[in-house]
């Protein structure tokens, strides 16, 4: 599988702690890429402490690394700071995936500040 050069590649989610379509998707992908060699995690912006959650148990049986922050503030400086730290202990080659309109805040930020390419999936809008 190419990816223009990227191996790894970080997917962020602004996640209310719940199994939904968004992390459904997002965990579906990730273990598909996991699938082809591409060193796939997840970056969780989370609202409480999720202890042992359903979902976070899926991503540890399907082998996925993910790392959550607790925020449920739209414009936290400390979740882009978090992000940002993320992306850099990833790799030069990464590319970062958010999902959801917090995600999208805060990676696009942090994209900026690593240098880090950059795209959005946008869940459950409806114009």
């Amino acid at each position: 599988m190419k990816l223009g050069g990227h191996r790894q590649v970080l997917h962020a989610l602004a996640w209310p702690g719940e199994l939904s379509g968004a992390f459904r998707s997002m965990e579906e992908t990730l273990v598909a890429l996991g699938q082809y060699g591409v060193d796939a995690r997840a970056w969780l912006g989370c609202p409480r402490a999720l202890g042992h959650s359903p979902a976070l148990r899926r991503l540890d049986a399907a082998g996925v690394s993910f790392q959550t922050y607790r925020t449920s503030v739209a414009a936290d400086p400390r979740a882009i700071a978090s992000l940002t730290r993320a992306l850099r202990a990833h790799g030069p080659r990464a590319l970062l995936h958010t999902h959801g309109e917090r995600a999208l805040l805060w990676g696009r930020a942090a994209s900026r500040m690593t240098g880090v390419p950059h795209v959005h999936t946008q869940h459950g809008f409806i114009a």
